[in-house]
């Protein structure tokens, strides 16, 4: 008992410190085995510790311990009043997962209503269904809307079927709820809780009519699928896109086929258009079906917004690169958002042509595109200064060392070090002259670089006579 007490009583003594080097070494070098009462309380009560690090340690060393105590002492902080400390309590019980769910659904009934929300969410996030009775009832019993609206998304995330009756006879009740019962019904997917959501389809609240739509594409069925293609056909509003997304989900669950008409062309125009990153991501999963101008510019209008979205549009691109470089010149010159975005892709796509040879361009369509790469020298991006430049050289040498002007002047001296790479690979006057420019450019790598490259030149000059 004494051999006991000694090392216990000298980890409490570590564990109160005042050095938190000393308190961060204890947490790291502390063994869970076999551990006092007292010191459980004292490795919890670190949470509430004012150094980041002792706090850092203490969440690695109680989410990694299985002591069965630990997630009923941490359940007590989701009532501290610092919210830093209840918030890193409920980090510390998502990362204990099941081990957690039988203490917090024991705190319910002891917290006030604002713990027995944090609580009823925390256990929504673990998702075990042996939470959802304690669950069922506190939201049958309690009238609070916070406690009652994190109930109901809990029970969605458990998937609880036991609770249709109960949301259906809350969504009666109050309109407050409904849209996050039917998002709960979307999750609980049954036969009942589909008929349910399909008989509210024509609320008239448009936001209700969102949560029902996308509901629809988590539960449908075959002639779910088929009604929503209908509900396309007669929808303009922004409706739209939640019914492209249940299509969508519908359509890679049950492996359906997609009616690509003007209709669906133009809904999906709409979404890339108009709607939240969401929507368009999967607009650009029904585009394989398209390969006209308007779509595949309203596809370059949203390139950078996103890097999913990016991955699947770049295989369009490169389907259809003509027409993105026989007109992107009208893009460009609207100095769009994406400009970088933009002027990046033209040159992965040139360097693809160059590779072959292949003259894709008509005299005009080039004159149009090296008219608007011009105008990007003068960016204060200095990255769009440099990829125009690099495009220029690539496809119009001419215009490229006519306007180098602009990247010798250019603030930037790795641009200016890049252009005399381009330079050195051009045999004409101009570049020739261009190089004695940066001959005597102020900063001692350019000109450096820049006298290398006349010597090159001189002695290649003298092996030719």
């Amino acid at each position: 008992m004494s051999e006991n007490k000694t090392p216990f009583a000298k980890v409490l003594g570590l564990l109160k410190s005042e050095d938190s080097a000393v308190r961060i070494e204890t947490l790291e070098t502390l063994s869970c085995l076999k551990l006092s009462d007292e010191v459980v309380d004292a490795v919890c009560f670190t949470i509430t510790d004012a150094d980041k690090g002792v706090k850092n340690a203490a969440v690695n060393f109680l989410t990694q311990c299985d002591d069965p105590r630990i997630p009923v002492k941490i359940a007590g902080y989701i009532s501290s009043k610092e919210i830093e400390v209840r918030n890193l309590a409920g980090e510390i019980l998502l990362k204990l997962g099941e081990n957690a769910v039988q203490p917090l659904v024991d705190y319910i009934p002891i917290g006030d209503d604002d713990d027995k929300k944090f609580a009823v969410d925390v256990l929504g996030l673990i998702g075990s269904p042996d939470a959802s009775p304690a669950i069922l009832e506190l939201m049958q019993t309690n009238d609070n809307e916070n406690v009652l609206l994190a109930c109901i998304e809990a029970l969605g995330n458990l998937k609880a079927a036991e609770a249709l009756d109960s949301l259906i006879d809350l969504f009666e009740r109050n309109e407050l709820f409904q849209p996050t019962i039917i998002e709960a019904l979307g999750s609980i997917d049954t036969s009942e809780s589909l008929q349910f959501v399909m008989s509210k389809y024509n609320a008239e609240n448009e936001f209700l009519k969102f949560s029902i739509i996308e509901s629809l594409g988590a539960i449908g069925d075959e002639e779910t699928f088929f009604f929503l293609l209908s509900e396309v056909a007669e929808t303009n509003s922004p409706l739209v896109w939640p019914l492209l997304k249940s299509i969508f989900l519908l359509k890679q669950k049950f492996n359906f086929d997609i009616p690509f008409d003007e209709k669906m062309r133009n809904s999906i125009l709409n979404t890339l258009n108009e709607a939240d990153a969401e929507y368009k991501k999967i607009a650009t999963h029904l585009i394989s079906a398209f390969d006209d101008k308007e779509i595949i510019f309203a596809c370059l209008k949203i390139y950078g917004e996103d890097f999913e979205i990016d991955e699947i549009l770049r295989d369009k691109f490169f389907q259809f690169p003509l027409i993105i470089l026989q007109h992107i010149s009208e893009l460009l010159n609207q100095k769009p958002n994406n400009l970088k975005n933009l002027v990046g892709l033209v040159k992965e796509l040139f360097e693809m042509y160059n590779s072959s040879g292949e003259e894709i361009l008509t005299e005009i369509e080039s004159r149009n595109l090296s008219d608007s790469i011009t105008r990007c020298l003068e960016n204060p991006d200095e990255e769009i200064r440099m990829l125009s430049i690099e495009l220029l050289f690539s496809f119009d040498v001419e215009a490229a060392l006519l306007f180098s002007d602009a990247i010798i002047e250019d603030n930037n001296v790795w641009n200016r070090l890049r252009l005399l790479d381009f330079l050195e690979l051009v045999q004409h006057p101009k570049a020739e002259d261009l190089i004695k420019i940066l001959a005597n450019d102020p900063e001692e790598m350019v000109s450096e670089r820049a006298n290398s490259l006349i010597s090159h030149l001189a002695l290649a000059g003298q092996k030719t006579d």
